[in-house]
């Protein structure tokens, strides 16, 4: 039964370090295409290297700041599997005699 748990546990962090990869893949990616049309429109005159950068450095907070809401939700994805763990073991019948208070 703990080998099952234990299983279980460890399929729901596999499926949430590749939520948390792909989230970030795809906001590299993001930052890579403002880059490359930032580029773009410098090239052509139509953004100061300056405006580039301030949109960068904003941009790039934003994704700090969702990176952590995805931490965040992982760690509520795992106390809530322990708390399960816990409830199932808690309630079950215990071959150990208890002490009487």
């Amino acid at each position: 039964m703990f080998a099952e748990e234990c299983e279980t546990a460890a399929d729901l962090s596999t499926e949430l370090g590749l939520g948390v990869g792909l989230f970030q893949a795809g906001t590299n990616f993001m930052v890579l295409a403002t880059m490359f049309l930032g580029g773009h429109l410098m090239s052509t005159g139509q953004m100061s290297a300056g405006d580039v950068m301030a949109f960068l450095v904003n941009a790039q907070t934003i994704q700090r700041s969702v990176a952590q809401i995805s931490l965040l939700f992982g760690s509520v994805v795992k106390v809530h599997q322990q708390r399960t763990s816990d409830g199932h073991f808690r309630h079950e019948d215990s071959q150990v005699p208890r002490i009487p208070r």
